[in-house]
């Protein structure tokens, strides 16, 4: 297995295969029975997002003067262990108020000849890491300028990684490890994931909608990679140090999806399949 083909495979534990604002519940049923938190965020709000714990986030109302909804976050080392990405269960969720302004941050992203955004034949903007499972986006650059003057609802600036907005970073027991801008024109929403890294969201201009969702209903959120994470884990570490695996597997889930994920690993394992019964 390639270190690409690998780090997919480990990454793809994180995110939900699923691309609707409201996932029909004939075909994901689980979705409606985990437990979930919602907030509102407005301008000057921000929540506080522990690794490990699932997001699908919302972008609704725009600013009515730029016609923006923009927001900034600040992720952090988590205080979990080296390795352990999944984060902390313990780990309380919080809420509180920022002064970030949006016009402190206009001058720097003006500054920057190329900026990264996605565009989008839905209103759906899933992650960049595999175009084969989402063919309808794809990956543009331009000026801010540029797309801001035209005002294509289907382009989001995502995850636009710029150091000189950490400055703006919010106070945090933890060191910083990247801060990212997130702009659209509302009316979108990025798939359901969990990230590494506690997570501060600050909301600079319109409103977001978030939806908290804790690990462990990960088995009723459909990720792309529906192993459980003990074997993906296992499979991660062992073939980046180039050691054999071999385990014992119990897991419910469509043949084709099983190919489509066994058909890279060079793993030998044991299926206690459950697709058939």
């Amino acid at each position: 297995m390639s270190n690409k083909t690998l780090h997919q495979f480990y990454i793809e534990r994180r995110y939900s295969k699923i691309t609707e604002k409201y996932p029909d519940p004939k075909i994901y049923p689980n979705f409606y029975k985990a437990n979930r938190m919602e907030y509102i965020l407005r301008p000057g709000e921000m929540i506080f997002i522990p690794a490990g714990m699932f997001h699908f986030v919302h972008s609704e109302d725009t600013d009515p003067e730029t016609g923006l909804c923009a927001a900034i976050n600040f992720w952090y080392n988590h205080s979990h262990g080296e390795g352990n990405d999944e984060g902390d269960p313990n780990e309380k969720i919080k809420f509180g108020w920022h002064n970030i302004t949006f016009d402190e941050i206009l001058p720097i992203i003006k500054e920057k000849k190329e900026i990264k955004y996605v565009r989008s034949e839905t209103n759906c903007f899933p992650p960049s890491f595999d175009n084969k499972k989402f063919p309808n986006t794809k990956q543009i650059s331009t000026s801010f300028e540029e797309f801001y003057n035209n005002k294509n609802k289907n382009e989001y600036i995502t995850q636009f990684i710029c150091k000189e907005i950490e400055k703006f970073q919010i106070p945090y027991k933890n060191k910083l490890r990247e801060s990212a801008l997130w702009i659209n024109w509302g009316n979108c929403y990025t798939i359901p994931h969990y990230d590494g890294m506690d997570n501060w969201l600050c909301q600079l201009k319109g409103t977001r909608r978030v939806i908290l969702i804790p690990q462990c209903e990960r088995d009723l959120l459909y990720t792309i990679n529906p192993y459980p994470l003990s074997f993906i884990n296992s499979v991660h570490e062992s073939l980046k140090h180039k050691r054999t695996v071999k385990v014992n597997v119990s897991i419910k889930f469509e043949n084709s999806e099983k190919n489509d994920i066994l058909s890279n690993i060079n793993v030998k394992i044991n299926h206690n399949d459950e697709s058939n019964k």
